[in-house]
């Protein structure tokens, strides 16, 4: 737990009870600031049920399936998965249900992101690791020591950048400790199917300071944002604090405008790729998630039918490449997918019904089942209409 000790039990009492009362404050204050506020309003979705507190990171890993850490930073940590209700406007608006545990997460941070094939990717606090999860386990898979990547202890926070920004493709790491940001490369491991070797972090960091916990790379075409952007989430400091990056694609240290302020504990940081709605969690102060609605629209191809999984490369979306709607690509990621039960097959009910948005809410879903199969052979072959 990140906690300053006290050298007596009176003192760490009267410690306990002022953090307490400021976190309590924080919890009702949080709001989008000035300078943002006409085109960007805060959601505060709440405590998700079944999470054990204090929360890590966050992340989408299907649409309807939202990824949450729990017990933070203890060696009960965990990453849990709860389905979401979202709006006719596509907007997460509640949790759907009690959250369950995916897979074991010993120490989890703030960082929870997915790898370009899938596997879960997540950091550690205090002893700075980053850990891979395949799809379908419940544990990890490896765990990789940062410090000798060159990446100060302890993180703190990774996802790795998006197309169309500098060194895409690659992970960007924030370490707590240091509150520097590093880059490091990461290839398909041979010998490892669904893992990923990193290298070691060669471009000099950028400092920002604050006790990083999150990073989101700000959609390009969103309000105030002309110069390409991150959002971060600053713990120490209590806010998310946008900035520009440099040619690196690391923030800027100079650029740095606060985003949301009165945070008790800001923690993770996700895009919603149907919505581009920015997701973040708070460690303590509520324990909450929270959304930031107003940033520009995806740019991909949305999804034609509960089929169109993929675009035509057969990469799951959504994604940023051509996509035809119902195509040979979709059929190949349904099959390198399904007999391994991992989660972007799971487009319907066990009875075929198909899940939202292409289908109504509510109805029994025991995960990938003979249910997604005949649903998607009932489609496939009618292509988009």
């Amino acid at each position: 737990m990140r906690t300053c000790s006290t050298s007596t039990l009176l003192a760490l009492a009267l410690a306990s009870l002022a953090g307490s009362m400021l976190r309590t404050s924080a919890a009702h204050a949080q709001s989008v600031t000035p300078a943002y506020a006409a085109n960007y309003t805060l959601t505060n979705l709440g405590t998700p049920p079944g999470v054990p507190a204090q929360l890590g990171g966050v992340v989408m890993a299907t649409r309807n399936i939202m990824l949450i850490g729990g017990s933070a930073n203890t060696s009960n940590g965990a990453i849990y998965q709860i389905n979401v209700i979202r709006n006719a406007q596509g907007s997460i608006t509640g949790f759907d249900g009690v959250a369950t545990q995916l897979s074991t997460a010993a120490q989890i941070d703030g960082g929870l992101f997915l790898f370009p094939n899938g596997t879960i990717g997540f950091t550690t606090y205090s002893n700075n690791l980053l850990g891979q999860i395949r799809e379908g386990q419940s544990t990890p898979a490896r765990f990789t020591p940062l410090s000798p990547l060159g990446i100060t202890a302890s993180t703190g926070t990774a996802t790795v950048i998006p197309e169309g920004r500098p060194n895409a493709g690659r992970l960007i790491i924030g370490s707590f400790n240091s509150g520097q940001w590093y880059i490091t490369p990461i290839t398909p491991d041979p010998l490892e199917p669904g893992l990923y070797t990193l290298g070691p972090a060669t471009i000099p960091p950028a400092f920002t300071g604050c006790g990083p916990e999150g990073i989101v790379y700000v959609p390009t075409n969103s309000p105030q944002f002309q110069t390409p952007s991150v959002l971060l989430s600053l713990y120490t400091c209590g806010v998310v604090r946008a900035y520009q990056i440099d040619s690196n694609g690391l923030p800027n240290p100079a650029t740095g405008v606060d985003f949301v302020t009165g945070l008790g504990g800001a923690e993770g940081g996700a895009l919603d790729p149907w919505t581009n709605e920015f997701i973040f969690s708070t460690f303590g102060g509520g324990n909450r998630v929270i959304i930031v609605r107003g940033f520009g629209a995806p740019t991909s191809a949305p999804p034609c039918n509960p089929a169109d999984i993929a675009d035509d490369r057969g990469v799951i979306l959504p994604t940023f490449s051509v996509n035809n709607g119902v195509t040979e690509g979709d059929y190949n990621a349904f099959f390198s997918g399904f007999f391994d039960s991992l989660r972007y097959t799971d487009i319907a009910y066990d009875n075929a019904v198909p899940l939202p948005p292409f289908g109504p809410n509510g109805g029994v879903n025991n995960g990938v089942t003979e249910g997604d199969y005949n649903a998607f052979f009932s489609i496939f072959f009618s292509g988009c209409q």
